[in-house]
């Protein structure tokens, strides 16, 4: 019986570590400080991972992401560590991680890109060429142009 109940628990427990919650958290918190753009993000790994391995040790990581303003519970790290952790040596191959959480996108935008893509590719070839894309795409007609709204 208690077995079964372990298991309750566990799944009800899996549901807040997974990696695409976490990435969620990652990006809420970040977008909540305006740091949408991840050029700061990766100014400041250097402070941590000078020579540029691509890796960090688990407290150099939590304290990377403390320093960003980017605050996990315990098992949420552990999750990452279980993804990026390649070798078992308890080091974060954070760069993929940081990949992993810019290019995580949701179901929505994934389905305005796709069609965007569709209709970019009239010659269905499932890729573009800059010649097809100067074709298809004219800045002047985006609803931005049109209404000469500014990007801030």
């Amino acid at each position: 019986m208690d077995e079964i109940i372990n298991i309750k628990v566990q799944l009800i427990m899996d549901w807040k570590n997974r990696l695409s919650a976490i990435n969620n958290k990652v990006k809420a918190q970040l977008f909540a400080k305006k740091l949408e753009n991840f050029a700061w993000v990766y100014r400041c790994i250097h402070d941590f991972d000078p020579k540029g391995e691509g890796v960090l040790t688990l407290h150099d990581f939590n304290l990377f992401l403390n320093k960003i303003g980017v605050f996990l519970t315990t098992q949420e790290i552990r999750t990452i560590r279980d993804k990026f952790d390649y070798n078992n040596d308890t080091r974060i191959y954070y760069t993929d991680f940081l990949n992993n959480v810019r290019n995580d996108i949701s179901e929505r935008l994934q389905g305005v890109i796709d069609s965007a893509f569709q209709y970019l590719d009239y010659k269905r070839a499932g890729a573009l060429d800059l010649k097809e894309l100067c074709v298809r795409y004219r800045s002047s007609e985006h609803p931005h142009a049109l209404t000469r709204k500014k990007f801030t």
